[in-house]
């Protein structure tokens, strides 16, 4: 079994249920929502969306392919309407209370962004539209309620910013920039950079392989199929930095000093906190960059032994070799770092070939293939064990 996203379907009070002995499951799942859904831990396997080497590789392109895709800088999203445009098209299906807050959110959450402080998470942006509400004298709304608005605007209105802020600046350079996907051409601002949908496989690899420079630019964190298929592809990457991406170093230190002192939920390691001055010290680093500031957070815990399982850090500064060169959080960072690599091809090779290397290494079809294999070998090994063990145990009753 395969699972990817956060559905209804998938993810629920007993919808674990019907996985028997015999099944394991592989993907991107969290264990805390894993096990309240009814999951075993024990058959999950996490395995990130891999990529075909045989689509994506680093081969050269024709001539007639780099002289066609050629440019300086090039983005591809489905993601090409205009925030105010969004916000506009957002009010006329909620109450007025409720597109005035929604305006509220988007100047506050605009500044967020250019400062290079874009609420990267879940409960870190329920908590800052709570905060907004209260302000706009909106008092009766609950974090459930921030959490549904959330889900049906406001992340989506956080890529459009997180996204177009860098675009616009980019077009301000007088740079050759290029927008692949759906509707840009429609944008009021950038429509004169639309180059209509690229096809998967061949010419997408060839539009990140004749770019100068790839934008990356995820709100939630940089690692993503479009970034794996990019390097895999040859590309070189401009990655626009988040706190998902920087806190590798706090989980670290937290993780060790769970397992240096058994700690096994987080409830346990809240109380430990409390005398513990440096661990202490961790969360609040991570409520303050990531999550809601006084609110634990759940299923950090849970959260260690996947990524133990899977065996490699799935944050841009843990995954790729020098992350912190080619990353950038505000518009002026990226206009240096443009200015840094758009003529220096010898540069962005000696980066872009080991991040490569480190994607190829856990991302490509061979290797996830071989990690669930085994998995799937070691269950059911232990499973055919248990069962040989209760046959004996039945014949020596019998």
């Amino acid at each position: 079994n395969w699972i990817q996203d956060d559905l209804p379907n998938l993810f629920g009070p007993g919808r674990g249920a019907g996985v028997t002995p015999f099944d394991v499951i592989f993907g991107s799942i969290g264990m805390l929502r894993a096990r309240q859904s009814g999951y075993p831990a024990e058959q999950i396997c996490v395995a990130p969306v891999p990529v075909n080497p045989r689509r994506f590789h680093d081969r050269p392109v024709s001539g007639d392919e780099r002289a066609r895709y050629a440019c300086d800088v090039s983005f591809v999203s489905n993601h090409s309407i205009a925030p105010e445009a969004f916000i506009e098209q957002a009010s006329v299906s909620i109450p007025p209370e409720q597109a005035r807050l929604l305006r509220a959110i988007d100047e506050d959450f605009a500044a967020r962004i250019a400062r290079d402080d874009v609420p990267a998470t879940q409960p870190r942006t329920n908590a800052l539209i709570l905060q907004i509400a209260q302000r706009e004298g909106i008092d009766w709304m609950t974090l459930d309620h921030c959490d549904a608005l959330r889900r049906a605007v406001v992340d989506k209105l956080i890529t459009l910013r997180f996204r177009q802020e860098a675009l616009e600046a980019v077009s301000g350079m007088g740079l050759e920039l290029r927008l692949y996907g759906n509707g840009w051409e429609n944008h009021p601002r950038l429509a004169r950079y639309a180059r209509g949908p690229a096809a998967h496989g061949d010419e997408l690899r060839a539009i990140y392989q004749a770019t100068r420079v790839n934008l990356q630019l995820m709100p939630t964190g940089a690692i993503h199929q479009r970034l794996i298929e990019g390097l895999f592809s040859g590309g070189f990457f401009l990655i626009r930095r988040t706190a998902a991406d920087t806190c590798g170093d706090v989980y670290g230190e937290i993780e060790a000093y769970c397992l240096q002192n058994n700690i096994e939920s987080d409830l346990a390691l809240i109380a430990a906190a409390d005398t513990d001055r440096r661990v202490g010290a961790h969360l609040e680093r991570l409520r303050e960059r990531l999550f809601a500031p006084g609110e634990p957070y759940d299923g950090l815990v849970a959260d260690f032994e996947l990524a133990r399982a899977r065996g490699f850090p799935l944050d841009a500064r843990g995954l790729l070799p020098r992350y912190d060169d080619v990353a950038f959080g505000t518009t002026g960072e990226l206009a240096a770092l443009l200015n840094q690599f758009l003529h220096d091809e010898a540069a962005r090779r000696e980066i872009a070939g080991p991040q490569r290397s480190a994607v190829n290494q856990h991302f490509s079809y061979d290797a996830a293939l071989k990690r669930m294999f085994d998995f799937a070998a070691a269950h059911f090994a232990r499973l055919a064990a248990k069962t040989n063990q209760r046959s004996l145990v039945s014949a020596i009753d019998s």
